[in-house]
């Protein structure tokens, strides 16, 4: 009987040994789970690096990258726009060196840091309200009621072909509830040299017209934009709304 009651409290150790044992074995993951965590890593991992990738991958698609010398480029240059902009409000003058409507001018065709277009000269140039004070729109505009205007572009390369979109100038406004439309009639556009006329007649908003150069052999550097009546004492001003042109990228 003393051997029985000897006995019963080194079975109660060994017990509580191998359930200590047990709950430690049941608390250290298996081969298979601390696989899939090291899977699941990587993954997490990858992901980082999937991210980084297309990131860069958007940058660099963002790149403007430059043509290859010898290869003809075709820009448009718009001037028809809200008047709100940075130095295009009716009345900036394009012949002010550095100021009024230059800076901006400039930037339409060379962007921050382009060469495309080098110098400018003008007389009675200037952005004009389109149609009218109330349309909230202006453009470039050439000459002026009484006045010839030119404007001359001087480029870095040689231009190849250009597109012009002309107008003639009108202005739209209402006075004491009577509608009035006023338009510069019988107007002429020079463009090196070579005069077109501008559709216009008075009781009508004058329709746009587009007219296309090509030019010889290596193409020209310097393009000159003149305005001129065809009737003496007519008002001389022409909108130019937008250009087109293709040069040569050397």
């Amino acid at each position: 009987m003393k051997k029985q009651l000897f006995l019963i409290p080194i079975l109660m150790l060994l017990m509580g040994c191998n359930t200590q044992q047990a709950s430690s074995k049941q608390e250290e993951p298996s081969k298979e789970e601390k696989s899939s965590e090291v899977i699941s890593s990587e993954e997490k991992s990858s992901e980082v690096v999937s991210s980084d990738q297309s990131s860069e991958e958007a940058s660099s698609s963002s790149e403007e990258v430059p043509p290859e010398p010898g290869t003809e480029v075709t820009k448009k240059i718009t001037f028809k726009g809200d008047n709100k902009r940075p130095g295009f409000s009716n009345g900036a003058k394009l012949d002010e060196e550095g100021k009024g409507a230059q800076p901006e001018f400039y930037k339409l065709f060379n962007g921050e840091s382009g060469t495309l277009l080098e110098s400018i000269s003008s007389t009675k140039c200037f952005f004009q309200a389109h149609g009218g004070n109330d349309s909230g729109i202006s453009t470039l505009c050439i000459g002026a009621a009484k006045y010839d205007g030119s404007l001359e572009l001087n480029f870095g390369y040689s231009i190849k072909s250009l597109t012009v979109v002309a107008q003639a100038f009108y202005n739209q406004y209402t006075n004491q509830g009577v509608d009035y439309l006023r338009v510069d009639q019988n107007v002429k556009l020079k463009v090196n040299g070579g005069a077109i006329s501008v559709p216009s007649t008075s009781d009508k908003i004058p329709s746009e017209l587009t007219k296309e150069y090509s030019f010889a052999g290596d193409g020209v550097t310097q393009l000159v934009f003149e305005s001129v009546d065809s009737v003496d004492g007519a008002s001389k001003r022409v909108y130019i709304n937008e250009i087109t042109i293709t040069y040569l990228y050397e």
